[in-house]
């Protein structure tokens, strides 16, 4: 396939259009329903980003996002990839290069190499480490916390915080009326707070396998602390997605308690871990001190790599992202 670029912004038939449907979710080299290892390259997922305006693709069983950038231009992306079929290499490779991709950015979930294209060392859209903690039994859980959070657990106890989860049909309700909570905690902890949309698409995309759950921490009859967890069946791993605190009410340690009726529930509903979301003691100490105080172990993932097609436009991608003091 040698279309030019163009071409496919015009809505050509490289891309998948519409939503993907439980039926229609298969691998385009195979023609098979595909389940991957994490979450982030579920049907569901793949569903989640066409809802939000992003085009896709599976080949070889490896979801393929397309992002677009300024002038037309974009490149695809795949999230958490386990590796890559030697079949499927080349309909990856011919893939890209036919709908003008500037490069093909991996974050893996192991690492792995692709024979193609040059690679270079790129800049993660994932965190690049997190903290697993292992399902167990409450008493074996706790002995691996800090006393100090074992201790702040007792305390939200004795203050009556009450945690509890929100019924699918009333997530999006429930998550307008935390929106003050969204704001407040993305300026106090430096995150990039999305668009409402985003978590709003995150509700409405559900599957037998595939769930994400918003868990609401009440103090006084009013939420403190919320988060965001998306439970994925064939991996057996729950993931912290996003968390929201209220500074107001900090003394009664809701999200401690929070997040230890969430750690409790991984044994009841028969998941192996809870993957506790990114960390970093020199971009967000506090939030990584709060993580830590869990215990369990730090896993950290592979580099994520560009797989680069155009190479000198590549490299003006690169220096814009250095004008605007980004990470390249």
């Amino acid at each position: 396939m040698n279309s030019p670029p163009h071409q496919e912004a015009t809505g050509g038939s490289l891309w998948r259009n519409g939503r993907t449907t439980r039926s229609d979710s298969r691998d385009a080299t195979t023609g098979r329903p595909w389940c991957g290892g994490s979450f982030l390259q579920s049907q569901e997922w793949q569903e989640i980003q066409e809802r939000m305006g992003r085009r896709t693709e599976r080949l070889g069983g490896v979801l393929l996002i397309k992002h677009d950038l300024p002038f037309g231009f974009h490149y695809l992306y795949a999230p958490r990839v386990d590796g890559v079929a030697l079949d499927a290499i080349s309909s990856i490779d011919g893939f890209a290069r036919s709908t003008g991709a500037l490069f093909l950015k991996t974050d893996p979930e192991v690492a792995f190499e692709l024979p193609f294209a040059s690679r270079v060392p790129g800049r993660s859209l994932q965190p690049g480490k997190t903290i697993l903690i292992a399902s167990d039994e409450d008493h074996t859980l706790q002995a691996s916390f800090h006393p100090k959070t074992r201790y702040n657990i007792r305390v939200a106890e004795r203050h009556g915080v009450i945690v509890h989860t929100v019924p699918e049909s009333h997530a999006v309700q429930t998550l307008q009326g935390l929106w003050s909570l969204f704001r407040e905690t993305a300026v106090r902890d430096g995150f990039h707070l999305h668009p409402f949309k985003h978590y709003e698409t995150l509700f409405a995309v559900q599957g037998d396998d595939f769930q994400n759950e918003l868990w609401v921490a009440d103090y006084g009859g009013a939420p403190v602390a919320a988060a965001i967890v998306n439970w994925y069946r064939p991996s057996g791993v729950a993931t912290y997605l996003h968390g929201v605190s209220s500074r107001e009410h900090r003394n009664v340690m809701a999200p401690h308690l929070l997040h230890w009726r969430i750690l409790q529930a991984l044994r009841e509903r028969n998941f192996r871990a809870y993957d506790f979301g990114g960390i970093d003691a020199t971009l967000w100490p506090g939030v990584t001190r709060f993580k830590m105080g869990f215990g369990g172990a730090v896993h950290v993932f592979p580099q994520s790599f560009d797989y680069v097609f155009r190479s000198p436009l590549y490299q003006l991608y690169r220096l814009q992202r250095k004008i605007r003091g980004g990470s390249a």
